[in-house]
């Protein structure tokens, strides 16, 4: 009841209570369907550094922000991400990190044992060398797994997320049975968002069919039955978008928590409603004209944001929420990608026969 009244509170009041953080776009990993990952060394440089990101985190403070994500990219390869972390812990905010586990050895537990985050999202893409290699194109199964089991029995609040894809699909079963011998909280992403094309990704590479989306839906119900959480949870482990009431399907504003209680800044200082959103849908360079304009920016034209005139006439609009950021370049020009509202219709059909 607090929780609710809390994000009650902060939509209302435009007060941004979660931050997302991208601090790098830089990866020790290579996975096929990364929405993220850029392979250009030169962006490190173009990267904002430590001192940077901590004006920008308290700020953010100053602002409301008692959540926060850390993410990449590989979070962990930022040069400062300690300094960065220091501050979070010190600053008194809870902090969710996003990492695909490499990073997770010795020494990096012995610091995190200090002074704990709320959580920690650790990625696994596969549930042997085979499966792994063939969604990150590097053999770290062992070590992944290992560290995982490192983290566990040193106590850190771990929840282990499973991003499916084409590439992990052969192995599904396997897949989410490895997981769950961990004994650990699990996530499971139900779809996924367009992949940097730069990098030779093609969506009919590494996309799912609906069919395979509501196989996949099915084994997690099976397997986990409600205990399984699903993308979209805010850093504070709270339903994401968890405002009280939310925008009218085909009215204006976005209908989450995006840009209403919660935003994104991206490794070069861009803010963004969330961190896959299309910048040039809405954004503002926060390095630019600081923190407060950019906020002000960013959550004004969520709130007056206009979904595409076909969800109107759409017959699963009571049930679809429509985000740009599914729909990436459609969302630029304001349409629905095709295919997306295929997706989304069969596996609404499917959900309703449960």
């Amino acid at each position: 009841m607090f929780k609710r009244a809390l994000y009650e509170n902060a939509a209302k009041n435009r007060i941004p209570l979660d931050g997302a953080f991208e601090l790098t776009p830089l990866c020790n990993l290579d996975c096929r369907m990364c929405y993220v990952h850029l392979r250009d060394p030169s962006v490190k440089a173009k990267m904002l550094s430590g001192k940077q990101w901590i004006t920008v985190m308290r700020d953010a403070v100053a602002h409301g922000m008692i959540y926060v994500l850390l993410t990449g990219g590989e979070a962990l390869t930022h040069p400062d991400f300690w300094e960065i972390y220091g501050y979070l812990a010190h600053a008194g905010v809870r902090v969710q990190l996003k990492t695909n586990g490499l990073l997770l050895n010795a020494e990096t537990v012995r610091r995190f044992t200090e002074y704990p985050p709320n959580i920690i999202d650790v990625s696994l893409y596969g549930c042997n060398r085979e499966s792994c290699l063939a969604v990150t194109g590097h053999d770290v199964f062992d070590a992944v797994t290992a560290n995982i089991r490192r983290a566990a029995d040193a106590g850190l609040p771990l929840r282990i997320a499973v991003t499916p894809s084409a590439f992990m699909f052969p192995w599904i079963d396997d897949m989410l049975a490895f997981v769950k011998s961990f004994g650990l909280p699990v996530r499971v992403s139900g779809f996924l968002l367009p992949a940097r094309e730069e990098n030779g990704n093609r969506r009919e590479q590494y996309d799912l069919t609906p069919e395979q989306l509501a196989y996949i839906a099915e084994k997690t119900r099976e397997l986990f039955g409600t205990e399984v959480s699903r993308e979209g949870d805010d850093a504070a482990g709270e339903p994401y978008g968890a405002t009280g009431e939310r925008a009218d399907a085909c009215g204006a504003g976005l209908r989450c928590g995006a840009g209403r209680t919660g935003f994104a800044v991206h490794w070069n200082g861009v803010m963004t409603p969330c961190l896959p959103f299309p910048e040039a849908v809405i954004s503002a360079d926060l390095l630019a004209v600081g923190f407060d304009e950019a906020w002000d920016t960013v959550a004004r034209e969520s709130a007056s944001y206009e979904p595409p005139e076909a969800c109107a006439e759409c017959a699963y609009h009571g049930v679809c929420h429509y985000c740009p950021s599914f729909h990436g370049s459609f969302a630029v020009r304001r349409e629905c990608d095709p295919e997306v509202c295929r997706r989304l219709r069969y596996l609404a059909d499917e959900n309703a026969k449960h």
